[in-house]
């Protein structure tokens, strides 16, 4: 292979040479390394287990299954334990509700690694199809499962007017997003720039929703004084808007479970670093021993790494050696994930080395300076740290997952427009599946569902807006309607004809979640997989140019 060729020539193209020639290409092919993240599978598939034939990949393949399903514990675990109690505080903080809080802290943060994502890619300069044209397929993947998952775990009472306001906002962005990108073939500034004005609008009529309703409880309280005759009137009013404005429902037994097992193990060192209940363990079946097991090694890196900021425990998560370890670990960790380079070992990176002596004298401070029975004033700092650390975590894993199902589908022989269809989105709308399922756990069934609907409305200005306006701003690069439009048409149109009926159908049930709900929404994403499919075996084609197609037929 020359040196020209092997800086552009696709990694994956590697599977259709024989077996004795991959680890030759692999090792010649820079594009290999900058395609893996942490673990370089086509050097371990070609050189280090010498796969020789098609027994060898099934096994291979089966290992993969096995390490996905570890990141995928590893996900929910941090997205449970450390993620959304934080965010949930926060949301405390600053007295909002679970809807605004649903809107905008948790749509904000489930976003970031999605902008994270593709401000790396292009840094890279990898610009592809599929990673510019999947707007509408993650839009269609987290509105359409994260409603559906909320609403069958848990079917609660919807706010009429902010459903229908949210839904309509999000059909008036969804449509806006596709006149834009087909009107005259090439996307402007200026009309990114009216998609993030729409969204604007959106928080900010949100925000005014909450202060009007604060509002209309100093007029119901005045007017509960004035008018003693109709207190009982009044009084139904206040309660309403009173049981609005918590956050959470009253009664959890998540919570509660929670509580009471922190509150068991006081005479450890620090209830952090267990790596399961005791009882729990006694009382468990042996998958779920297993479970126990897998989970153990995610547990005990968490709890090093991402501090704990959760209200609801006891001290508020508060471990003061734990804690003050976490202060050095944290940052020095965060900048080596962020900036590490494979040709350097992360440890000599003078970046790392930097921030190691920088935080070291902080954290003898806090040490010296804390009491180990109650959480000082500033713990709530620590939700910067915890923020930080779950994001990074977030992203690489989800990254991780994303490299190990494209190279399942590939070595199963898919073509790669159907994993572009199918594994990106769905990996790309991971966290705000499980952070839906984590809040709902928890009671917060309606800052799910507001958060679900915020991160449909926010992914069309980031999730596919964002990264192609860095790469106007930053390569003076346009769009063009081909590039756009490969995967999304069809994903549009199911996704506008789920919203629309979605909005009659919650009319209908007098605003009232019901499983039935949940069972349709899920059914719809199952309609779309199911058409790419049909679309995959030949059974009926489609007008749409360069879909479903493999990379041989396009060029021929």
């Amino acid at each position: 292979m020359n040196k020209s060729d092997s800086s552009s020539v696709d990694c994956f193209a590697m599977l259709d040479l024989p077996y004795e020639e991959r680890c030759e290409f692999v090792r010649e092919a820079k594009k290999c390394e900058l395609n893996m993240n942490f673990v370089p599978y086509l050097d371990l598939l070609a050189c280090h287990f010498k796969i020789r034939n098609q027994f060898d990949e099934l096994v291979y393949i089966a290992m993969l299954l096995f390490l996905s399903l570890e990141l995928l514990i590893c996900l929910g675990y941090v997205v449970h334990y450390y993620y959304t109690p934080m965010l949930t505080a926060l949301a405390k903080m600053l007295h909002m509700n679970e809807h605004l809080a649903g809107v905008t802290i948790i749509s904000i943060g489930n976003t970031l690694p999605k902008l994270y994502d593709n401000l790396l890619g292009l840094e890279l300069r990898t610009f592809r199809a599929s990673q510019l044209s999947t707007g509408f397929l993650l839009l269609l993947f987290v509105a359409v499962s994260c409603v559906g998952l909320i609403c069958y775990m848990r079917p609660f009472w919807m706010n009429s007017h902010r459903t229908v306001r949210d839904l309509l906002f999000f059909i008036y962005g969804l449509t806006l997003l596709e006149y834009v990108s087909i009107n005259d073939g090439v996307i402007t500034l200026i009309e990114y720039l009216l998609l993030i004005f729409v969204y604007l609008i959106y928080l900010t009529i949100n925000v005014l929703d909450l202060y009007m309703q604060h509002l209309s409880l100093k007029f119901l309280r005045r007017e509960m004084h004035a008018r003693p005759t109709k207190v009982q009137a009044l009084q139904e009013k206040y309660y309403i808007l009173v049981q609005d404005l918590r956050l959470g429902t009253q009664c959890r037994s998540y919570s509660n479970s929670i509580r009471q097992e922190f509150q068991n193990s006081r005479n450890e060192a620090c209830a952090g670093l267990k790596l399961c209940c005791l009882k729990d363990w006694q009382r468990a079946n042996p998958l779920k021993r297993a479970f126990y097991i897998a989970r153990a090694p995610i547990v005990l890196l968490c709890a090093i790494y991402i501090p704990l900021v959760d209200y609801e425990r006891h001290r508020h998560g508060w471990c003061k050696l734990l804690n003050c370890m976490q202060i050095c670990l944290n940052p020095t960790l965060t900048v080596a994930l962020m900036f590490h380079d494979k040709s350097v070992p992360w440890y000599s990176s003078p970046c790392v080395l930097s921030f190691l002596l920088l935080t070291l004298p902080l954290s003898l401070f806090v040490l010296l300076h804390s009491n180990a029975r109650v959480a000082p004033k500033y713990h709530s700092v620590f939700a910067i740290l915890n923020l930080t650390g779950c994001l990074l975590i977030t992203y690489h894993l989800v990254n991780e997952l994303s490299l190990i199902l494209e190279l399942i589908g590939t070595l199963r022989h898919m073509p790669a427009n159907v994993i572009g269809a199918t594994v990106g989105p769905i990996a790309s709308g991971l966290p705000d599946l499980v952070t839906s399922f984590s809040l709902c756990k928890q009671g917060y069934e309606r800052m799910a569902y507001a958060a679900a609907i915020g991160s449909s409305i926010l992914n069309i200005i980031l999730g596919k807006s964002g990264n192609l306006i860095t790469a106007m701003i930053l390569y003076c690069l346009s769009p063009n309607d081909e590039v756009i439009n490969v995967y999304s048409e069809n994903a549009f149109i199911l996704l506008l004809l789920g919203l629309l009926s979605m909005l009659l159908l919650i009319s209908l049930f007098k605003c009232n979640a019901q499983r039935s709900l949940g069972v349709y929404s899920l059914s719809i994403y199952l309609t779309y997989l199911l058409f790419i499919v049909v679309v995959m075996k030949g059974t009926f084609h489609i007008s749409t140019k360069g879909f479903l197609r493999t990379d041989h037929e396009s060029d021929s």
